[in-house]
């Protein structure tokens, strides 16, 4: 019985380390780079954004975190201590520390590759 068990908890480790599928035990990788948005509809100009960050996650072969900042109380409250009370949306390099809430496409992809923006 033990050694059923055992095999079948190793057997999931194998599967959710080699497959796309996602468990909650399984650890998330590391992104430098966050996008606090809303819900589409509620704000045109996260809807620009959404666009730009995802044709230039298509270009550079990058993955931006989304963060949704209305449907999730403690988003809402890191961007509030990250921004003062600004509203979404917000592309954050966490490790540039870089900020940019204006949907251009030459912007938003410095800010994803970490660059000084000038």
């Amino acid at each position: 019985m033990i050694s059923r068990v055992l095999f079948l908890l190793l057997t999931s480790l194998l599967v959710s380390s080699t497959c796309a599928i996602s468990f909650p035990f399984a650890k998330k990788k590391y992104n430098p780079v966050l996008f606090f948005k809303v819900p589409p509809g509620l704000i045109p100009e996260c809807d620009d954004m959404e666009k730009c960050i995802s044709e230039v996650e298509k270009e550079l072969g990058v993955k931006v975190e989304r963060l949704d900042a209305a449907r999730d109380p403690s988003v809402a409250a890191l961007l509030s201590l990250l921004t003062k009370g600004k509203n979404p949306p917000l592309l954050y390099h966490r490790e540039s520390l870089q900020m940019l809430s204006v949907p251009q496409k030459g912007r938003v992809r410095s800010v994803i590759k970490g660059r000084l923006l000038n």
